[in-house]
């Protein structure tokens, strides 16, 4: 398409980010607008994780999976020499694609997958970016694992948690034996009918401690959990959604 012919389609299209376009307008969303401040949290705190904590980013790729309309792809391709975007809904690659173009982005390629498909040598990278997918997952350790491997040097995870947490020991066949709980999954329903839902009915959403013990189980040196800022969405500021970041 021409430049003026995508800018005109970006603009009609109702959108769930709300991208900047050239001629200085925002996309349309339909997403209410104090939940619209999700967006703009995680993105931030991005910017701030690779500032921080990844050196030489521009020699270095990053994967981002789950990338749906390419939000966070594009904040990526501001700081690595090579993004690629993951996403399984092919509307929302379609549309990434041409507002990249529009955008003038030369270092995004996206690529329509469930992440669970992806081969392993074709896709690994240096940074990898997993914002809004942990909790619609129905088999969340066999998706860490996975992703884990596709992890070079940092995974960067952001993820709904459970309220609660727990801890404990369990008895292993005897009442002598005992394993430490390390932490909780709690099944929810999902929507995979929706734009934003996985591919099951059904999601598993980790606890804090949980997700962290398995991180570093995965073989990854060091975890952190990134501190809420001030004027965040509020959902991070109650505890109840975290950014992780998790290094070799």
């Amino acid at each position: 398409m021409k430049p003026d012919s995508l800018l005109e389609w970006a603009k009609k299209r109702t959108w769930f980010y709300a991208f900047r376009l050239p001629d200085g307008s925002t996309t349309k969303v339909d997403i209410p607008a104090e939940v619209l401040k999700i967006h703009a949290t995680r993105e931030q705190h991005l910017e701030r994780v690779i500032e921080r904590y990844v050196p030489r980013a521009a020699e270095l790729h990053a994967l981002d999976l789950a990338c749906h309309e390419g939000f966070f792809s594009m904040t990526l391709a501001r700081h690595f020499q090579q993004v690629i975007g993951v996403e399984q809904r092919a509307e929302s690659v379609e549309s990434a694609r041409k507002l990249t173009e529009l955008l003038g982005l030369r270092n995004i390629t996206y690529h329509q997958s469930r992440v669970e498909d992806l081969p392993v040598g074709e896709f690994v990278a240096d940074f990898v970016l997993m914002f809004g997918l942990l909790y619609h997952v129905h088999d969340p350790v066999g998706m860490l694992s996975h992703v884990a491997r596709l992890s070079r040097k940092q995974l960067c995870i952001e993820t709904q948690i459970l309220p609660f947490d727990i801890a404990g020991n369990v008895e292993d066949g005897c009442h002598l034996w005992m394993r430490p709980l390390r932490g909780l999954f709690g099944l929810v329903e999902d929507y995979p009918q929706g734009r934003e839902g996985g591919t099951t009915s059904f999601a598993m959403i980790p606890t804090r401690s949980g997700l962290v013990w398995l991180l570093q189980r995965l073989g990854f040196a060091s975890v952190e959990v990134i501190e809420p800022e001030r004027n965040d969405y509020e959902q991070f500021l109650r505890g109840q959604r975290i950014i992780v970041l998790a290094s070799r």
